[in-house]
């Protein structure tokens, strides 16, 4: 049953019918009043449109140049930094080349050290090719730099630019403790000794040879770029003052002729001021008449007080039927109302409901939290959201979910209000929901393969097992974090195509080959296969990636590549390997205008070798011609046997004329030690050979070069054996 309170009705107050002459005069005054408020507002307008204008202006410029020039020269230098130490890591792994090269024993220390040296002398980067890098040692001696070789090999520890500042003591000093590091020094501007200034380098330890290699940049050229942001910025900001002033004087020339407008309406007022005492004379008569007007209104209202609390009863029909269950409690816990939805629920009848309280169907596993939280509804507290468990009549758990308050009078508690719904099935159903999703995760994590859920908005890793993750709490972390640690995903530039990308261009699975790491940090090749999930509208918003381990396969393919550009027999590159390197040396020439000799080299009488001493000693001349041609060019020259005698060698080189007669000399030279420290060998080493020339200024094509050389081998070939011919290849001596 529901209760109504009576409506209140206030009556109007009631004008009388005499009007004295002082309502007339506060009616005046009121008006009075308003055209001076009028005349206030207009002579202030001007400044409350201006003001803000100019103050937003001025807290713009403060902002840019208090905080966001600041900001900017910040980022600059840290992406310096960021270039500094990608560069100089990329020099490390060049010395780290050449020292494996120097352990595997194909360079002698001295000999991995000088080339190092060279490639990193010649290395320019910068807007002018002019940003260099330098090495020196722990000692420190100077190694290397390319704009003072007058202090190569010198102790530069008490060198000094500016006085009491000795910049290689502290790169010494950060090699020592950090092995890298930043340091902030004066040094020479790039190639000019003459003009010094600040820098900031960062040197990085190369441990193996105990050497210290650095590059820099100067703070000058981050000064030069913030100087011309702040003078773009000044521009701008001139600019828009000019349009202030502008707007700003538009609106003042509006504002005077308003006022002129404003003083016109004054004086207009003035004359009707006369004619609005009439008029007010004649309002007061329509109030009397209006609030006779309002008597009858009010009695209206009375009778529509009457019809609502008819409605009332139609309102609690309506209650009675909604869906939810709503209850209203006493304080010793008996029902003061239940709707019909409650107690078909709960399975019980009014009588029934008269002699029950509360706390007779609250479950036992809830009943104490539940008497708590009455106690607190019954004390002021409105609970919301709240869930409780019942007992129905025939003994089933009916779990509610709702909100509850209490109705107060001068604080002593009348009853409670409640309105609750029915969420049991739905808590069923959320329960099995929870058991499959266990099942569906237990299914994940039993697969042998790292298996992601992967959000197609932020890459970020929805869902993932224990194969493709050491961590429990994934949340928040990067497809490309966890799988490569790359703070953004694979763009193509390493050779990785992005799995996802592709799913989402295609709409279709995507198969690709990646390079991971495992959970111990190892690298693997890996196939990944990329699946779409897709939303109601057809659009791709999660992908699901599997993994698989390919890298003995990968291994296999390496191996079987390597073994396809490699001469079994003397280790060198074969033909097809050469032309494949070659062919890049030369358009690395083309682009630095390098001049190339390319050595064509056939070794003599291996014809007679095989045929009178066997195809065995044929290999071993082979390998030994090899091993020449290995001690006489450096290990930057690209070495290759060709044909069965034939060997060729492709060289950078200076000077064309001295450096043929040098190779040559060099070659001649340790044949002949070969063969006086083999003199008991039963043939003689001999090497039939020519050089060609590539010229950067008349470029032409690798196959070209090496058909000139072969038809000058021809001919030295044809002129040798005339000289020889009456000498034999093997001889009597060296046989027996």
């Amino acid at each position: 049953m529901l209760y109504c309170s009576n409506i209140c009705l206030h009556q109007l107050p009631v004008v009388p019918a005499s009007v004295s002459s002082n309502n007339i005069n506060d009616i005046q005054l009121f008006f009075d009043l308003q055209v001076s408020s009028m005349k206030i507002s207009l002579d202030t307008s001007s400044i409350k449109i201006i003001f803000p204008a100019i103050f937003t202006f001025l807290l713009v410029v403060l902002l840019l140049f208090a905080y966001v020039i600041p900001q900017f020269e910040n980022n600059i230098l840290e992406r310096k930094k960021d270039m500094m130490m990608e560069m100089t890591h990329s020099i490390v792994t060049i010395l780290s080349y050449y020292e494996r090269k120097e352990q595997q024993g194909e360079l002698t220390h001295e000999q991995a050290q000088d080339i190092a040296k060279d490639v990193i002398r010649n290395v320019r980067y910068g807007p002018e090719k002019k940003d260099y890098l330098w090495i020196n040692d722990m000692t420190p001696v100077m190694v290397m730099h390319p704009y003072r070789p007058d202090l190569e090999n010198k102790n530069v520890a008490d060198f000094q630019v500016k006085k009491g500042v000795f910049p290689f003591k502290d790169f010494v000093t950060i090699a020592k403790k950090n092995k890298d590091g930043f340091v902030k020094y004066m040094w020479q501007w790039k190639d000019n000794n003459s003009k010094i200034v600040s820098k900031l380098s960062y040197v990085q330890l190369f441990e193996p040879w105990n050497w210290i290699v650095g590059t820099g940049v100067y703070t000058e050229d981050v000064r030069e770029e913030i100087n011309t942001l702040s003078k773009r910025i000044s521009l701008i900001a001139t600019g828009v003052l000019i349009i202030i002033i502008l707007v700003e004087y538009w609106i003042v020339t509006n504002s005077i002729k308003i006022e002129r407008n404003r003083k016109t309406a004054v004086e207009e007022l003035k004359k009707h001021h006369d004619h609005l005492d009439l008029l007010v004379k004649e309002k007061i008569e329509d109030i009397i008449m209006m609030n006779n007007s309002l008597k009858n209104e009010i009695e209206e209202r009375n009778q529509t007080a009457k019809e609502l609390l008819q409605s009332e009863e139609r309102y609690s029909d309506l209650i009675d039927n909604v869906h939810d269950l709503i209850q209203s409690i006493r304080p010793d816990g008996s029902f003061e109302y239940v709707n019909r939805s409650w107690r078909e629920t709960m399975g019980y009848s009014d009588s029934e409901i008269a002699d029950l309280k509360v706390f007779d169907l609250l479950s036992p596993e809830n009943k104490e939290d539940c008497i708590t939280n009455f106690q607190r509804i019954i004390a002021g507290e409105e609970m919301r959201d709240m869930e409780v468990t019942y007992l129905s009549k025939n003994g089933e758990d009916v779990l509610l979910k709702g909100n509850a308050s209490c109705r107060l009078e001068k604080g002593k508690p009348l009853f409670t209000r409640g309105i609750f719904r029915d969420i049991t099935e739905r808590t069923r159903a959320e329960n099995q929901i929870k058991e499959q999703n266990k099942l569906l995760r237990n299914i994940i994590e039993s697969l042998p393969y790292p298996f992601y859920v992967i959000n197609a908005d932020d890459y970020s890793i929805i869902l993932a097992n224990s194969q493709a993750t050491i961590k429990h709490n994934y949340e928040g972390v990067k497809c490309h974090n966890l799988t490569h640690g790359c703070d953004s995903p694979c763009r193509g530039e390493d050779g990785h195509s992005c799995p996802l990308d592709i799913v989402k261009t295609t709409k279709n699975t995507a198969i690709v080959e990646h390079t991971h790491y495992d959970r111990h940090g190892r690298k693997k090749f890996v196939e990944i296969h990329g699946y779409p999930i897709f939303n109601v509208n057809g659009e791709v918003s999660q992908m699901i990636e599997s993994s698989f381990n390919i890298t003995d396969r990968k291994i296999l393919e390496q191996k079987i590549e390597q073994d396809s550009i490699t001469d079994e027999l003397t280790g060198l590159f074969n033909r097809r390997g050469f032309f494949l390197i070659a062919e890049k040396q030369l358009q690395i020439a083309k682009r630095n205008d390098q001049n190339l000799f390319l050595l064509y080299a056939d070794l003599d009488n291996i014809k007679t070798i095989n045929d009178q001493l066997g195809h065995q000693q044929g290999d071993k001349a082979l390998q030994e011609i090899t091993q020449i041609l290995q001690d006489t060019f450096r290990a930057a020259d690209i070495l290759a046997r060709i044909g069965g005698d034939e060997f060729i060698v492709l060289m950078h080189g200076d000077n064309e004329i001295k450096s043929q007669k040098d190779i040559i000399y060099r070659l001649e030279k340790n044949i002949e030690q070969n063969n006086q420290d083999n003199n008991k060998r039963a043939y003689e080493l001999s090497i039939s050979s020519v050089i060609g020339v590539f010229n950067h200024n008349a470029p032409c094509e690798l196959d070209q070069i090496i058909r000139e050389a072969d038809a000058l081998m021809y001919a030295a070939k044809q002129k040798k054996k005339k000289k020889n011919s009456k000498q034999p290849a093997i001889s009597e001596t060296r046989k027996t």
